[in-house]
């Protein structure tokens, strides 16, 4: 039973680190934004212009999404460590998941304020200028 305990931490683990990941991947994808700049500043073509738009609007849009899988995937995370046996509390897969825990939720404390206010930032800029035809 304890390996098909740490098989699943093994997986939650990656599965955490790699929404964080995701997470900071979508975050700091100021290429798209700088392309879409230079696009409509440089360029009369609008269908190059739109393919960045749209672009940058997926981007923002999986920012939420990204932020609720690190925190579902942490907490699922943590209730699997929390209900695994004391014989294996010493694992290397017991390390590396709590590692991977202390990781995300430094994560989400130090970048929650600071993408949420970049992320109404972009929001604002490119619905203003008629980004999704409001």
């Amino acid at each position: 039973e304890n390996t098909a305990i740490l098989k699943q931490l093994k997986i939650k683990t990656g599965t955490l680190n790699r929404n964080v990941k995701d997470y900071r991947s979508y975050a700091n994808d100021e290429q798209v934004a700088g392309a879409s700049r230079e696009a409509q500043a440089e360029s009369d073509d609008s269908g190059k212009i739109r393919q960045n738009e749209e672009a940058l609007a997926e981007t923002i849009a999986m920012l939420p999404h990204s932020k609720s899988r690190i925190q579902t995937s942490s907490d699922e995370l943590e209730a699997l460590v929390g209900s695994a046996p004391s014989d294996i509390s010493e694992a290397e897969e017991i390390m590396n998941a709590n590692k991977a825990l202390t990781d995300a939720k430094e994560f989400l404390r130090s970048f929650d304020y600071t993408l949420h206010l970049n992320e109404q930032h972009l929001f604002r800029n490119y619905t203003r200028k008629g980004f999704w035809g409001f």
